[in-house]
């Protein structure tokens, strides 16, 4: 397990939306890459292979599946649901 943070940047980033929105930003953008790199099954690895394929720079194409991410997470969470790839596909 990794080293818990100190009290100081806990009460800091409670109060500063700068550090809130930086580290919303690397989970989106960790979890793209855990995509692109580990699971090429998933519906949102064939989303990435298209983009590749359509001419999209990889760094733009994988910044593209962050924010599907993000959009697919926010919608889990107003509606209460869990997670189906078959619900947020692109349709060809």
């Amino acid at each position: 397990m990794g080293a818990r943070p100190s009290q100081e940047f806990v009460d800091r980033c409670q109060f500063d939306p700068q550090i809130r929105q930086r580290t919303l930003k690397n989970i989106f953008k960790g979890a793209a890459m855990t995509v692109v790199t580990q699971l090429k099954s998933d519906p949102l690895y064939e989303d990435y292979q298209r983009l590749l394929a359509a001419g999209t720079k990889p760094n733009l194409a994988q910044l593209t599946i962050a924010r599907k991410i993000a959009a697919i997470a926010l919608s889990m969470w107003k509606n209460k649901e869990r997670y189906d790839p078959t619900k947020h596909r692109k349709q060809k």
